[in-house]
């Protein structure tokens, strides 16, 4: 995995203090290893570092050791979320840490990546996979049913219209699917997630 200021890089840090190809972060026999590769350095702890093995959260500075940009590397086989506002998601379900294994799909942000091996990838979602609805139930704070056990299921590349006059239920229905506002009750799987908050 690259650090960097280039367009290509992995981890691109946009800041006049970092190289290009500031470091690369590499899965060796012995663990995970950081390696500087930029004239103006990598720190930790205010000491200027060449390798650095990371056997756990480690928060470095690029480019200086005291005001450089701030990076924390985590633990490639365990996934923390540092109590962000969106959040992290491991294959739908929302995490404050959690261990992911070889073809976990992780949502941050707008963001899907998968772990294939020793490396975190973009996900591609293909659309071929089918779309799951159990028993949705909303209601609304006076008491009133907006859904009630809603339930269907899309198989694999099928397009879904919600059509229907106002007050019909139109917006309620899809921020249920979505997961914007989410159902007081039942379901909704998308794929091998159990749920879909992490396509927010």
């Amino acid at each position: 995995m690259t650090i960097g200021r280039d367009d290509a890089a992995d981890i691109q840090v946009a800041h006049p203090m970092v190289s290009r190809l500031h470091a690369v972060v590499e899965s060796t026999s012995d663990g995970w290893l950081l390696t500087n590769h930029s004239r103006n350095g990598v720190f930790l702890d205010g000491r200027r570092v060449h390798r650095l093995p990371i056997a756990a959260p480690t928060e470095v500075r690029l480019g200086e050791s005291d005001i450089g940009v701030a990076l924390k590397l985590m633990v490639p086989d365990r996934h923390s979320d540092l109590e962000s506002f969106n959040g992290t998601y491991l294959n739908g379900q929302r995490i404050a840490q959690a261990r992911i294994a070889d073809g976990d799909v992780m949502g941050i942000g707008h963001s899907l990546l998968q772990l294939t091996g020793d490396r975190l990838v973009k996900y591609v979602d293909t659309g071929d996979v089918e779309f799951e609805v159990h028993n949705l139930v909303v209601t609304a704070a006076d008491g009133q049913r907006l859904l009630n056990k809603v339930g269907f299921t899309l198989s694999s590349r099928s397009v879904l219209a919600v059509i229907g006059p106002t007050g019909a239920g139109k917006s309620t229905l899809l921020g249920a699917l979505t997961g914007s506002q989410p159902a007081q009750n039942g379901s909704v799987r998308y794929g091998r997630t159990k749920s879909v908050s992490e396509l927010r």
